[in-house]
């Protein structure tokens, strides 16, 4: 039995694996922090993933003895809950690296392999030239990303059916390997 998750590019063959894991992921390490209704509404009405990142080349999917058990990617498109975010909730006005859909199996939570998704993914927003990366944090996802260098930018509330929020944090890190003059242009 292999310990260490293979990280490769995610396909549009993986695409229903991936949702249905980001599901079941939100569902049962969300439920310590959000009520159910918040997270089915969430999943229903946001989603849980951008198929696009897939097509752009930058989801990733964790593999281990040929079971997926983590996922995360990265993107300059603007996420999905940024449609449905309060005025409080600033959207960034120009093009940002943005982590996304960091999500593990809950059967394989706390052995390292979110950790292990983010350093693929932030190693791959760093070769693209991004001193920095942001993020909207599920509460559930907090101690992970302090853990890996993310500090807290205000909350993140959205707007969801039948008058249920859904609570955040966005949160941001820069990258200290950065190399200067690579980011692009405003």
């Amino acid at each position: 039995m292999t310990t260490i998750p293979d990280i490769r590019v995610a396909t549009r063959a993986d695409r229903d694996a991936l949702r249905a894991l980001q599901e079941t992921s939100f569902r049962e390490l969300g439920l310590a922090y959000y009520d159910e209704d918040v997270i089915e509404s969430f999943i229903t009405h946001v989603g849980t993933m951008d198929d696009a990142l897939i097509d752009d080349g930058t989801f990733f999917v964790a593999v281990l003895d040929g079971l997926t058990v983590g996922c995360g990617g990265w993107s300059v498109r603007t996420p999905n809950y940024a449609a449905h975010a309060t005025e409080d909730t600033p959207v960034p006005a120009r093009p940002a690296a943005t982590v996304r859909s960091i999500f593990v199996d809950p059967a394989f939570a706390r052995r390292g392999i979110a950790r292990r998704v983010m350093a693929r993914v932030e190693a791959e927003i760093a070769a693209a030239g991004f001193e920095r990366a942001s993020l909207g944090a599920t509460l559930s996802g907090v101690p992970l990303y302090r853990r890996t260098g993310y500090r807290s930018r205000g909350p993140l509330v959205v707007r969801l059916p039948h008058e249920l929020l859904f609570v955040g944090i966005r949160m941001e890190k820069r990258f200290a390997h950065a190399r200067t003059g690579l980011a692009p242009a405003a």
